[in-house]
């Protein structure tokens, strides 16, 4: 406690102790307490409540602390012991403090022993009463008479609420009356300060019965009366009453009095009372009729009385005025302040304030007032009004009696029909929307301010039908007659859109004109009424926006891209001809079709998940896929709204193919531009290599040990060849030698050597066609060709399998041409190579011919074998296609234009086996100093006699020196400004029977045109070897 408090606690006249409320024990205890009880501080701290209390008080000082439940509590009469077990009497007061921050209870124990004494005299006075509290009308003494005609003990009254030791009988609901009316006497008391007599009052009492607590019907003479303090104010009441039960029952009898006792005088007496008791019994029951009149209509109308005691300032409330305020009695403070303060509305305070202090100062007539309670509870608004006037009490104090009426239901419907009616006036000035009214009694048309206002006329104005029917235009009017006399007539509503005239700008208008019929109770029609709103812009809106979507129509559908529109559930709303082309359906068909089961390959394809991530994620989406479905690529673009999805797409197959193309055609001309740049100087080197690897191999015969490194030396060089070879093939930059090619007999002569480089467990069939035409080709590139494709084959049946070479003729029509660029429509020689291995995906058919790509392991292929295929199908003006499924195999077409010219049939002839050996002059040409000085030897090694030069000039002049060389083998690419064809050019034409013979690692252009070699023209392409230069040495000087 803080000091001060401490203090007063420490030397207060009266024990005074602290308790925690939960265990009872013991917080404090001031001096007074040890004194009066003979415990020690500490003692004190050790015990509870319940041990200064005898043992059979105990359970009654529990139920009492259940019922204080936080509140201040007085007037309670306890026995106590002290610690030498003398009883005291002390009068409690009790009230809930923080103390040391915990809940708990602050004692005041008074020891009122002595008085008990003079109570006890005062309670044995004869007569039957009680004295209650002013405050909370809780019982402090009771007459030994009271108790005894109630049947009641004093313990169980005293301390005790009236109405809870009295309580009103809970199945018979007339008891509440008794209740409620010595209430409201109670009350009186208080305010007045005056004693109230209620006369004979019905007020059943709970005794003790065989079945319990029973209540006994009994009728009271009561009489109220103050007791006050210094102060004036009533501080108790003594509630005297008399037990009249038997004399109103007798008077309520039919039964007469007997002469005898007529004419004692206690019969005399008997009647006086019982006329008494008869003419209370009567005024009781006309009182208690009136107040259940008042009841009624205090409950129909949500009445309620209070008056103020204007010089005390107490109110009192009648008791439906605590249920429309939502508290109870014992909740709030009885006085005009309260009320002001802490019931009713803030913003009414200082007006309700104001407004009794003027009345108090003039109160001519009654005060009316309103204003809104705020409920403690719940914080709920009521609004209350009502009237109220000054009377003078008894006691000649004013009192302002007045009723009150509980509006709030009343208010709040007029607040939301103001609102409603605002709200309205703007909906139908936004909506341009008025009503309108016919009785056909009246035969005129009442209408609505917003119907005027569309008519362009005065809201007074009341048109009789026949004018109104003029203000529509004259194409309507026949209309609106026949629809409004069906209505009137045989009760059928109507809805239509016409026009009217304006009156005062002459404008059409475009109205909606809405009716029904009016009918009376019996069910007979005797008038219309409806609404009629201007539509005019929604018209004019209605017929652009039509506009639009026609604009928008024909746009959509003469749009080149295709365009499809599906709600927000996928289904199909709409499909433009190009769509409709594109996906292969008709708009009747798709339209209304869940997207999936119009095309249910879709479902797992790219298409579905874009539309699905457009609708989560609420944006636009582009992005280009392929469709399995139609075998071509789609570039679309999707927008999403929140109830549609717009999709267009256009088919961009050819687009992407000629872009491939271009692709492909850059990564020809980047190799054939790296493969020309290396192929010549690297040829040179793998001529001379392969040359002397050739030489070391056959001088070594008799040396195996070396031997070996010299045949690793010339297959190491070929390899090198051939791979610069298939560089060149690729792209297309080899120097062909087509020839009149019997295909049938070429793919023949291969099954030997297709038989030998394949394994044994893959099974080879040829199968020729019959009449097969000839092609002009390239024969030696040809059979490596089919040998590529062969190899292929053969590493995808690692297993064995099947592989088939079929032959044929074949037509390639226009249809065919057009969806296949860079393919001329025609006749041609078709060789098709199958096998029945691990097949390709879509995505490696797709690459399958691109340089250096492969799916072989690190060091079983280099990616070129195909695409030298597809370089010299290419550049002998053929085509290529191919087939392939997964684990299904793959196919392979090539198509050679047929050859239309005349002639034997040309076949590469077998090489000679012996070197072929001469003693003509030959002049060597070559810019490479090794080359030529090893080209040089091999030609004297067999027998020829040989002249050599490094440069175009240079062999230039030699041959305008002497005129005895039969053969010119010249490089093509030299430097020095002369390369060889413009050096066997010149050479001509002074020695025109002077044979030529090129070499070269890469040709350009000079003697090699659209990928063929000039007519007449004899290649021996680097690196060659020996026996390879000895054969076409030998050729050209026997040619004639």
């Amino acid at each position: 406690m803080h000091d001060e408090l401490g203090f007063f606690f420490e030397n207060h006249p009266d024990a005074m102790f602290v308790y925690d409320p939960k265990t009872l024990k013991f917080l404090a205890a001031n001096r007074t307490a040890i004194e009066v009880y003979g415990y020690s501080r500490e003692e004190f701290l050790e015990m509870t409540l319940a041990a200064l209390r005898p043992a059979e008080d105990v359970p009654r000082l529990l139920e009492a602390i259940k019922r204080i439940n936080g509140r201040r509590v007085g007037g309670y009469i306890w026995r106590h012991l002290t610690r030498a077990g003398k009883i005291l009497l002390v009068d409690i007061v009790s009230q809930a403090i923080q103390y040391h921050g915990q809940d708990a209870r602050l004692v005041v124990a008074r020891n009122i022993t002595a008085t008990a004494q003079l109570q006890t005299f005062f309670e044995a006075l004869p007569g039957k009463f009680l004295v209650v509290d002013a405050e909370n009308f809780s019982i402090v003494a009771a007459s030994d008479d009271y108790l005894k005609v109630t049947q009641r003990k004093r313990d169980e009254l005293k301390g005790r609420p009236l109405f809870e030791a009295f309580p009103e009988d809970p199945n018979d609901p007339s008891s509440d009356d008794g209740v409620s009316t010595l209430r409201r006497s109670l009350t009186r008391v208080l305010e007045t300060g005056l004693t109230d007599t209620m006369g004979v009052q019905r007020y059943p009492i709970p005794v003790e019965g065989a079945h319990g607590i029973e209540f006994e019907e009994r009728f009271w003479s009561v009489v109220n009366s103050p007791i006050k303090g210094g102060d004036e104010h009533v501080t108790y009441i003594i509630h005297r009453v008399e037990d009249v039960t038997d004399f109103v029952k007798m008077a309520g009898s039919n039964s007469s009095l007997s002469p005898l006792a007529q004419e004692s005088r206690e019969a005399q007496l008997a009647t006086e009372i019982l006329l008494r008791a008869q003419e209370l019994k009567d005024t009781n029951q006309r009182l208690q009729a009136q107040e259940a009149h008042l009841r009624l209509a205090q409950r129909l109308l949500s009445l309620a009385v209070w008056n103020i005691n204007l010089r005390s300032g107490q109110m009192y409330w009648s008791d439906n005025l605590y249920t429309l305020c939502g508290v109870s009695p014992a909740e709030i403070d009885h006085s005009v302040d309260y009320l002001i303060n802490e019931l009713i509305h803030p913003d009414d305070r200082a007006r309700t304030r104001q407004l009794l202090e003027d009345y108090q100062r003039n109160p001519e007539g009654p005060m009316a007032f309103a204003h809104r309670f705020v409920r403690p509870r719940d914080q709920s608004v009521v609004h209350f009004r009502g009237l109220a006037e000054i009377q003078t009490g008894e006691s000649g104090n004013p009192i302002l009696t007045g009723i009150i009426l509980d509006v709030t239901q009343e208010v709040e419907t007029q607040l939301r029909l103001d609102a409603a009616a605002g709200m309205q006036r703007i909906a139908d000035k936004a909506a341009k929307l008025g009503g309108w009214r016919v009785n056909l009694h009246e035969n005129f048309v009442r209408w609505s301010e917003q119907t005027a206002r569309i008519h362009e006329r005065p809201e007074t104005l009341r048109p009789s039908l026949e004018e109104a029917m003029s203000f529509y235009t004259p194409e309507y009017r026949a209309r609106i007659q026949k629809v409004f006399s069906a209505c009137i007539t045989e009760g059928r509503p109507f809805d239509e859109v016409l026009q009217i005239i304006k009156a005062v700008s002459g404008e059409r208008a475009w109205v909606r004109a809405i009716g029904e019929p009016l009918r009376n109770e019996q069910g007979d029609i005797v008038g219309a009424q409806g609404a009629f709103q201007d539509i005019t812009d929604q018209v004019k809106i209605q017929e652009e926006s039509s506009a639009l979507a026609q604009r928008l129509a024909q746009t959509l559908d003469n749009m080149s891209d295709a365009f499809y529109l599906l709600d927000k559930d996928l289904i199909f709303v709409y499909l433009n001809p190009q769509a409709e082309k594109l996906l292969r359906c008709s708009r009747d068909a798709v339209v209304g079709q869940f997207l999936f089961d119009a095309f249910p390959r879709t479902k797992h394809a790219e298409i579905a998940r874009q539309i699905d991530k457009a609708l989560v994620e609420q944006k636009s989406m582009e992005f280009t896929h392929y469709s399995e479905q139609f075998e071509c690529w789609f570039e679309t673009n999707i927008y999403p709204t929140y109830d549609s999805i717009a999709v267009y797409f256009r088919d961009v197959t050819e687009r992407r193919e000629m872009a491939e193309r271009l692709n492909q055609s850059q990564k020809m001309e980047a190799v054939g531009q790296l493969t020309g740049g290396v192929a010549h100087d690297f040829n040179n080197l793998l001529t001379v290599i392969m040359g002397n690897a050739e030489l070391l191999r056959e001088s070594l015969d008799d040396h195996p040990n070396l031997r070996i490194y010299a045949e690793m030396t010339a297959n190491a060089a070929e390899r090198g060849a051939e791979l610069t070879n298939r560089l060149l093939a690729f792209a297309r930059r080899q120097a062909l030698e087509p020839k009149l090619t019997d295909i049938n007999r070429l793919v023949s002569d291969m099954e030997h050597l297709l038989r030998r480089t394949l394994s044994e467990d893959i099974d080879i069939e040829l199968v020729r066609g019959g009449g097969l035409w000839n092609a002009e080709v390239d024969p030696s590139q040809l059979e490596s060709a089919l040998l590529n494709m062969a190899i292929n084959a053969r590493d995808a049946m690692p297993e064995g399998g099947k592989l088939t070479i079929e032959t044929a003729n074949a037509r390639l029509d226009d249809a065919y041409a057009d969806t296949h660029p860079g393919v001329d429509a025609g006749q041609y020689v078709m060789i098709s190579v199958s096998d029945t291995g691990s097949g390709m995906t879509e995505a490696v058919k797709r690459r399958v011919f691109e340089p250096f790509f492969t799916t072989k392991p690190v060091g079983k292929g280099n990616g070129l074998g195909l695409p030298m295929v597809y370089g010299f199908v290419k550049q002998s003006g053929g085509h290529i296609k191919v087939y392939s499924e997964v684990s299904e195999g793959t196919t392979i077409r090539l198509y050679f234009p047929r050859a239309f010219k005349e002639g034997q049939v040309d076949m590469e002839q077998p090489a000679p086996k012996k070197l072929q050996t001469g003693h003509e002059h030959i002049l060597v040409v070559e810019d490479d100093d090794m080359v030529r000085e090893h080209v040089t030897n091999l030609l004297m090694g067999m027998g020829y006699r040989v002249s050599s030069a490094s440069s175009g000039i240079e062999a230039l002049a030699s041959l305008q020196a002497r005129n005895d060389f039969d053969l010119l083998f010249t490089d093509i690419i030299m430097p020095g400004g002369m390369n060889g064809r413009q050096l066997a050019d010149e050479a001509l034409k002074f020695l025109p029977n002077l044979k030529v013979l090129f070499t070269s690692g890469y040709t350009e252009n000079a003697i090699v045109h659209h990928g063929r070699l000039d007519a007449g023209v004899h290649l021996l392409g680097k690196p060659y070897r020996r026996h390879e230069l000895a054969t076409k040495i030998r050729k050209v000087l026997d040619e004639t």
